[in-house]
């Protein structure tokens, strides 16, 4: 410098003070933006497992409740009841189907599995659900030729309710694999 002192360092003494009380501001700002106590992973389901007991609780909240009753409580039989119920609240409820799919799967009834996938795909056809679904429609293609007519007259009709993208694709998909099977 031309006046002949040096310029203070920003480690100095005269600096210190200012950089003390942005510290402390960023620490108090970082700590109260912190949850107590994190979420647990089960949090959502445990919440509609509770909600669930209301009488006015939503078919997304029975078919949630499901899943926290076969996958937390281990009890496969409450978590179908919860599912049956969903369904009865809402026939379209993606989840309850969903449920439903998987609990059939559990106990290896293909048919009952298949059903569920074509519900999910013919009532919900953009959900997100409904790939899955598909893909388990495609896995069952070739089975038997009793659930390929199953699955060949359940398919054209969710291609008819409006499934797109990938979803639509893995119909078609499923419905050329049952064609080629049958050559």
């Amino acid at each position: 410098r031309p006046d002949g002192h040096a310029a203070a360092h920003p480690l100095s003494p005269r600096h210190m003070p200012s950089a003390r009380i942005a510290l402390a501001a960023l620490l108090l700002l970082l700590t109260s933006a912190c949850p107590r106590r994190p979420p647990s992973p089960t949090s959502l389901l445990e919440d509609a497992a509770e909600d669930s007991q209301r009488s006015d609780a939503s078919a997304r909240t029975l078919a949630l409740a499901g899943f926290h009753s076969w996958l937390v409580k281990g009890s496969a039989d409450q978590a179908r009841a919860h599912f049956d119920l969903a369904l009865a609240k809402d026939p379209t409820e993606p989840w309850a189907h969903y449920g439903q799919l998987l609990l059939a799967r559990r106990i290896a009834h293909p048919e009952r599995a298949v059903e569920s996938a074509l519900h999910l795909v013919t009532r919900a056809p953009s959900h997100a659900l409904a790939a899955s679904a598909s893909r388990y429609l495609l896995e069952q293609s070739g089975v038997s030729v009793d659930l390929d007519t199953r699955i060949s007259e359940g398919v054209t009709k969710s291609l008819a309710a409006g499934a797109r993208g990938e979803i639509a694709h893995l119909l078609r998909t499923t419905l050329a694999a049952i064609h080629a099977n049958r050559l």
